[in-house]
């Protein structure tokens, strides 16, 4: 019973501190660098693992300290209640990584990055700031999906060193698609811990039903396009990353067929961030 305390406890803190989802960048990274078939700087896979992580982060040190100790998210009390040795340590890893980015990449991937971050700092004041925030809104969710798969995508394009084909790009879209429904299917579930807090989120800005309208249809859409895509391709990696796509995409479907079902309820988040450990399948097999 201790043993299952301290695993549960354990992961628990692995996923506040959004472990998961910096795992998972990897992962999707893993497939870029087939997709474009460039052998990246090994530096890299540390540099993006540390900006991933201190972009979650940051969103969660702001949304901690709006609500502070009065938070009804265990991960924003979390990071409030740690908050003294946190934003320090966040702090210290943006400065190394800077260090690291500036002594093993490119200068053209290192300005790319900046002016990406500050897309991220005009994000972040966006939703944290603004007062007209609720009447321009723009879904949280689709901004950090751009950013995501962006951020992930952006080192191998210019090592890549032109505009990818346009079967790439059709896959870049799609899985910008994917992780905005995720997002979407994520704030479906918090709904009610987000209203408490006060968050805007997909969700609470256009209700449970019409959210659930909404990602069943981009659902189908998506997984058509990509049936369509994979019939059309006669490439193998192409075809390997679109079905890993269809996969993922496929999940996001089951869930929301039962949204209802408690297992599900309970392990939403779990399954939401797994999908996205599939594309280390391309890297492996392909």
């Amino acid at each position: 019973m201790v043993m299952r305390i301290t695993v549960d406890k354990s992961f628990a803190i692995f996923q506040y501190l959004s472990l998961d989802v910096v795992g998972g960048s990897l992962c999707v990274a893993s497939m870029s660098v087939k997709l474009l078939n460039i052998d990246p700087n090994q530096a890299w896979w540390l540099i993006l693992a540390l900006s991933v992580w201190i972009i979650y982060s940051a969103d969660h040190i702001f949304d901690s300290l709006r609500n502070k100790n009065k938070s009804s998210i265990l991960r924003h009390k979390f990071f409030f209640t740690n908050r003294r040795w946190l934003i320090p340590l966040v702090i210290a890893i943006t400065f190394i990584n800077l260090i690291l980015a500036t002594a093993y990449l490119k200068p053209k991937i290192v300005i790319s990055g900046i002016v990406l971050s500050l897309l991220v700092i005009c994000y972040f004041f966006v939703i944290n700031m603004a007062k007209s925030y609720k009447h321009a809104y723009i879904p949280k969710e689709l901004i950090i999906a751009v950013i995501y798969v962006l951020g992930i995508f952006l080192a191998p394009v210019i090592w890549y060193g032109s505009i990818p084909p346009t079967e790439v790009l059709f896959i870049i879209i799609c899985l910008i698609i994917i992780v905005f429904t995720e997002g979407i299917m994520i704030s479906y579930y918090d709904y009610e811990l987000d209203m408490a807090d006060g968050h805007i989120s997909f969700t609470t800005k256009y209700g449970k039903e019409n959210t659930i309208r909404f990602l069943r249809g981009l659902n189908v859409l998506i997984e058509i396009s990509l049936i369509i895509a994979i019939i059309r391709t006669d490439s193998d990696i192409l075809f390997a990353s679109i079905l890993v796509l269809l996969t993922m995409n496929f999940f996001i479907g089951i869930i929301q067929l039962v949204p209802n079902n408690m297992v599900i309820k309970k392990f939403h988040r779990i399954i939401g961030e797994g999908i996205f450990y599939l594309p280390v399948i391309v890297y492996l097999f392909w």
